[in-house]
């Protein structure tokens, strides 16, 4: 490695420690800034952090411009950059996807990404997602190994931070009786949906369960009954 890359990963390995280390603005927000620290340092748009199932590829969280897909999007693994990182199994990435054996992968067919980097993240379910960035611009130069040894440093502690969720899921969590408010960490009451969003990473969506929709269908005829009187 040469002196300029050992002085670049010194300088990242310094703001990586500054984002980690702030465990008081909480998780998601660290995932934040850990995106919007590798776009800048990458010089690339689009940061997104993913969780894989199968075939489904599901933003977590993201950051650049206003129209990136925002945590909640839904996308085919096979249609993302992201399926060669995980077939990888390792951090790869395309300075210029059309000059690549890349060029003929579905993702740039459909969205032109010229430039891209990714590595997988894992927790004791295997893996997890990917954390990657990219761009429709082509980057100036092919990825360094430091650029590698960055992607893998950023993957690996967000893989070891979803753990600690994950223990700390699985152990007592104080619950208010009445509103079913929980009891973070840090002191305050949050809502249940809102303590599983920032210590789970859940994306929620809503309907009705069968008993409920019954209920309110019982409740509405009873007023109608009551007003036709």
């Amino acid at each position: 490695m040469s002196e300029r890359d050992i002085s670049d990963a010194e300088r990242v390995i310094r703001s990586l420690y500054g984002i980690t280390s702030n465990f008081s603005v909480g998780f998601p927000a660290q995932l934040r800034e850990l995106l919007s620290l590798g776009c800048e340092r990458l010089g690339l748009s689009v940061g997104i952090i993913s969780h894989v199932v199968g075939d489904q590829y599901t933003v977590v969280e993201s950051a650049g411009p206003p129209q990136r897909p925002g945590p909640g999007t839904i996308f085919a693994l096979s249609d993302t950059y992201c399926e060669i990182t995980l077939e990888a199994d390792q951090p790869t990435g395309f300075h210029a996807v059309g000059e690549s054996e890349a060029n003929r992968h579905p993702c740039y067919s459909n969205t032109g990404l010229e430039a891209y980097i990714g590595a997988p993240i894992r927790n004791r379910n295997g893996v997890f997602g990917t954390i990657n960035f990219s761009s429709v611009d082509k980057h100036a130069q092919p990825f360094r190994d430091v650029d590698l040894d960055v992607m893998r440093l950023m993957a690996t502690w967000i893989g070891s931070e979803l753990e600690k969720t994950v223990e700390t899921l699985h152990g007592m969590i104080p619950i208010c009786s009445s509103c079913k408010c929980i009891r973070s960490n840090m002191g305050d009451w949050q809502a249940l949906e809102n303590y599983l969003t920032e210590q789970a990473h859940l994306t929620f969506t809503h309907g009705i369960c069968p008993s409920c929709a019954e209920k309110i269908m019982s409740e509405a005829a009873s007023k109608r009954a009551v007003g036709a009187k």
